[in-house]
């Protein structure tokens, strides 16, 4: 539901700019599940190198779906650009791409299930905290400024 929030924002945001074109749903939806994509194969990449005891990382749909919580902390930047200065806006964004990192790192250490610290398990926390720091990255390159 965020991601095709996320392209009808997109497309009404560049509407107001006067740079819409019917391409925009096409190459909106494409960058959006590209990086939903990226992001779910990095993670069970993670998973399966560094495979602990007792535990197979998360399904898949489940990481699809933990990534497409991205689009909510988007599509709140993208409302608030469209109402507040920029440099107010670009704060939201950062907060909230802060907090989706900060999701994915709490999600995706639960996920993993170990609590004894293995060599394996440090090696996955390490994939993990890059992981959740390239929600910043995906945030602005979800956004359109």
């Amino acid at each position: 539901m965020a991601f095709v929030t996320y392209i009808l924002l997109i497309a009404y945001h560049l509407g107001q700019q006067g740079r819409f074109t019917p391409e925009v749903f096409g190459m909106t939806a494409s960058r959006g599940l590209g990086v939903v994509l990226i992001e779910v194969v990095l993670i069970k990449a993670a998973f399966y190198l560094f495979p602990t005891s007792g535990s197979s990382g998360a399904a898949l749909l489940d990481l699809v779906a933990y990534s497409g919580y991205k689009f909510v902390g988007v599509v709140i930047s993208s409302a608030v650009g469209l109402f507040v200065p920029s440099l107010f806006a670009h704060l939201v964004s950062l907060y909230l791409a802060l907090c989706t990192g900060y999701f994915m790192l709490k999600t995706l250490t639960e996920a993993r299930g170990s609590a004894t610290l293995t060599p394996e398990v440090m090696k996955q926390n390490y994939c993990i905290f890059g992981i959740a720091g390239l929600q910043v990255l995906f945030a602005w390159y979800l956004s359109y400024s």
